[in-house]
């Protein structure tokens, strides 16, 4: 039934010789833009590098210090 299977080549060369595609935007009439979800990037959240307890016991064990300090 189909025994010349061969690719018709006129219609490859044809598209090979045709070339870029041109865009064609109308000066009248509707227009419609195609609109693509796209991720959103947000601001990369830093974390502490010292847990807030360590820097309040730092901060107490600086105030302790800075009395000791003082009184002598």
């Amino acid at each position: 039934m189909f025994t010349n299977l061969q690719p018709d080549t006129r219609l490859f060369e044809a598209l090979e010789n045709a070339g870029a595609v041109h865009e064609v935007v109308p000066s009248r009439g509707e227009q419609f833009q195609e609109c693509r979800a796209r991720p959103v990037l947000c601001r990369p959240k830093l974390l502490p590098l010292q847990s807030m307890s360590l820097e309040k016991l730092e901060r107490l064990q600086a105030e302790a210090q800075q009395r000791a300090r003082q009184s002598t």
